[in-house]
């Protein structure tokens, strides 16, 4: 069922980008770009602020994580604040990049051919969606209960896009847990 949401999210990110283009596509990655800057400059500080509010359930040492090691699963609870704020920091500058973006989109329309501002806007709409499933799903991964870890447990798709994605996996391992 995962999977499934999973991929559907996929195609609305095809869409979505098809039906904007290339051109507005583009204004949404700068947009995107600088509200990463803000989050991976701000999180640390956000993260302080909503461990009081924000509950995160304690690792007891023996509960199967499919995803992390024990010894990540040790400094889950940093790691997941950490993920939680960075993420909530992105939301917010999303929104404020649409607005923008919602604002000026006549401005741009640009005299590009129609199919390649279509295919190109439908390939940065999936890497898009694809960006934030990841994290949303890396955030997930790390809750410490059985219900969530069987999402992730063998080969599904959930558990490929936290592992196996390109350049992200790795990095967001070592931000995390080094």
């Amino acid at each position: 069922m995962v999977t499934i949401g999973i991929i559907i999210f996929l195609l609305l990110g095809i869409y979505t980008g098809a039906r904007r283009g290339l051109a507005l596509q583009i204004l949404h990655l700068v947009g995107y770009i600088l509200s990463t800057f803000i989050a991976v400059f701000g999180y640390r500080a956000f993260s302080k602020m909503i461990e009081m509010y924000v509950p995160f359930p304690s690792y007891i040492p023996g509960t199967h994580l499919a995803v992390f090691s024990d010894g990540q699963a040790l400094e889950m609870d940093q790691s997941f604040y950490y993920l939680f704020s960075f993420i909530i920091i992105m939301v917010v500058n999303w929104a404020i990049v649409r607005l923008i973006t919602t604002v000026i989109k006549e401005m741009i329309k640009l005299p590009i051919i129609k199919q390649f501002n279509t295919l190109g806007g439908a390939i940065l709409g999936f890497v898009f969606h694809y960006v934030a499933i990841f994290f949303v799903l890396y955030l997930v991964a790390m809750i410490p209960t059985d219900s969530v870890q069987k999402i992730f447990e063998g080969h599904t798709l959930a558990n490929w896009i936290v592992t196996n994605t390109p350049l992200f996996s790795g990095i967001v391992k070592m931000w995390l847990f080094s």
